[in-house]
């Protein structure tokens, strides 16, 4: 069953970007709107009180003489007065001094609202010389001020709903042109096949996160390598040579050359012929040689995974073993000796890249070792390389690589996974 999540998840950027921005709008309104409400309803309460208190006020000063007078007359002429020129005002009442309805008047019908609209009344005396005449009392409909006010509610209602839907459009056309924008990003990047692609965004990350990969962070060498040398042996060419045609053959090392090319390119390291059937790839070492190294066995690992891949189920493939080894430089000789030097080195790893079993990869174990400032209880002088799994080969500086790290095989994965969305025109135009 597929939760709202899952849902989520599974839409498009554009989207993702306008359900969040209408959920936002939406609360946002709704909050403003009722703030606003509340405060007009305030406003138009104390202008109620207001006015209901002036009115009557001004009532009981006009109709102080005509009461003195009992000119009924005159105060009903008052009282329609300022019902004709007050609209607010819905009942009044002018009493004697015996608290007794001398004239009241109210409007025949109600202009808007209910009996929860009618607020007072508001009461004034009627006085003269100390004495108490009578007195005023005035009720207001609150409803006509709220009617006045309403506009200012509305057009607060307007320019929300016109921002909201100038807001989304043009969120939604953003969103449409990034998405359009993303995807053409991601056409022109080879992917694996069967990904699970969830959003435009989410595939072009799942596309690049094999180029953006980095080998387990290790810890800091002093002595640091000039770089490091995979002397990789192919140990049946004789064989396949005597066995295939001439043009299988050819189409064979040129897959061969398409995976070193592609392996070297992702795993930034340099080509060159080596003799005894090798070739070496020459990896610029940093200040990190753990990081240096363990890039160069994932070049190795995905190098012969390519091969097998490419066999489809033949016997007819490439067997390969290979050396990994620091290449110093010594600075005291000159450049001609140091070519020298660096020769004699590549020939002792061609011997021993071809003694080596199929398959097998060995790495020189000052590689695996980093020296630091030691363990008091333990007494240790130099820590492991976490990223690789190796044993030690009796009686030799050379490590047998097993296998890499749960973490850094995942990354492998997904790198011979890009390797081979590469791989695959060259292999088809081939």
């Amino acid at each position: 069953m597929q939760t709202a999540k899952d849902y989520f998840l599974a839409l498009g950027l554009q989207k993702k970007l306008l359900l969040p921005t209408i959920a936002l709008l939406v609360i946002f309104g709704l909050c403003s709107l009722m703030t606003l409400s509340f405060h007009l309803e305030s406003n138009a309460q104390r202008q109620s009180d207001r006015l209901g208190h002036n009115l009557a006020q001004q009532l009981a000063e006009q109709a102080r003489q005509s009461l003195v007078q009992n000119d009924s007359v005159s105060l009903q002429v008052l009282i329609s007065t300022l019902l004709e020129n007050n609209p607010e005002a819905f009942r009044v009442t002018v009493s004697n001094y015996q608290n007794q309805s001398q004239i009241e008047s109210k409007r025949a019908f109600r202009i808007n609202g209910n009996n929860a609209d009618i607020l007072g009344p508001y009461t004034h005396e009627i006085a003269m010389a100390g004495t108490a005449l009578g007195g005023v009392d005035i009720t207001i409909n609150a409803a006509v001020l709220r009617s006045e006010l309403r506009p200012i509610f509305s057009l607060a209602l307007l320019n929300w709903i016109l921002f909201s839907l100038l807001l989304c459009a043009g969120l939604s056309r953003f969103g449409d042109n990034l998405g359009r924008r993303l995807n053409a990003m991601s056409a022109t990047i080879p992917a694996s096949e069967g990904v699970n692609v969830q959003d435009e965004l989410t595939h072009l990350e799942t596309t690049l996160k094999p180029l953006l990969v980095k080998p387990a962070e290790g810890e800091t060498q002093n002595n640091s390598a000039d770089s490091l040398v995979l002397t990789v042996c192919v140990r049946n060419l004789l064989d396949l040579k005597s066995q295939l045609t001439r043009t299988s053959y050819r189409n064979l090392l040129q897959g061969f050359d398409d995976a070193v090319n592609a392996t070297s390119r992702l795993f930034e390291a340099s080509r060159s012929g080596g003799a005894r059937d090798c070739l070496h790839l020459t990896f610029p070492s940093s200040v990190d040689t753990f990081n240096t190294t363990t890039r160069a066995v994932c070049c190795f690992s995905a190098l012969t995974e390519l091969i097998h891949s490419n066999q489809h189920g033949t016997n007819a493939g490439l067997s390969l073993s290979a050396v990994l080894k620091p290449a110093k430089a010594d600075h005291s000789l000159s450049q001609f000796e140091q070519q020298q030097r660096y020769q004699r080195a590549l020939s002792a790893a061609e011997k021993e890249a071809s003694a080596a079993t199929k398959g097998q990869l060995l790495i020189a174990e000052a590689l695996t070792q980093t020296p630091f400032d030691g363990d008091e209880e333990t007494g240790e002088k130099s820590r492991s390389n976490c990223a690789i799994h190796y044993e030690k080969c009796a009686g030799s500086n050379l490590v047998l690589f097993i296998s890499l790290h749960e973490d850094q095989q995942k990354n492998l994965e997904e790198q011979l996974a890009f390797l081979r969305g590469q791989l695959l025109p060259e292999t088809t135009a081939s």
